[in-house]
């Protein structure tokens, strides 16, 4: 009788075992859903990030500023144009005041002759620091490319690894 007892109670026990088992792994399976649910939406946020990213320096790109339109068309011109384009500027107020000898026009010349410097200098400089900008985005954007791209491939391999537990289970 014993026996007998002794083996329900090990049957019941096997039962419960199983039973156990079945629970943890409907939770198990639960939880790699939520997991992979996260890991999709985590791999369409980076998709996302990639468009803005790309639509981010189109939008730099295609609406400059006026001064960078200035520079830019400053910087077409070539050097020996700036230079004639600043003596005609200069020369002749600065000729016409030494023969009437009025100060005013001398004076203006040689203000013409510094604000056309100083300009040129800040077109140029700007065109510059434009072009080293530009540089300096899409270096930075071809690193966070790479980087979202790695972190695709993660998501890819987790995707893969979860459908290879899913088959096992």
């Amino acid at each position: 009788m014993s026996y007998q007892k002794v083996e329900l109670e090990l049957a019941s026990d096997i039962h419960q075992s199983e039973d156990m088992e079945q629970v943890t792994l409907a939770q198990k399976t639960k939880k790699d859903k939520e997991r992979f649910e996260k890991i999709v939406t985590t791999q369409n946020k980076i998709q996302k990030i990639k468009v803005d990213l790309n639509q981010l320096i189109q939008a730099m790109n295609q609406n400059p500023s006026l001064l960078s339109r200035a520079a830019n068309l400053w910087n077409k011109i070539p050097l020996w144009q700036k230079i004639t384009a600043g003596v005609v500027l200069t020369v002749p107020l600065l000729l016409i005041g030494l023969m009437a000898n009025l100060v005013a026009l001398i004076t203006l010349s040689i203000v013409t002759a510094i604000v056309y410097t100083a300009s040129s200098f800040l077109l140029d400089n700007h065109q510059s620091q434009n072009t080293d900008n530009s540089e300096q985005l899409e270096q930075s954007n071809q690193r966070y490319r790479k980087l979202l791209d790695r972190q695709e491939q993660q998501i890819i391999r987790l995707e893969q690894l979860d459908a290879e537990q899913s088959s096992e289970v």
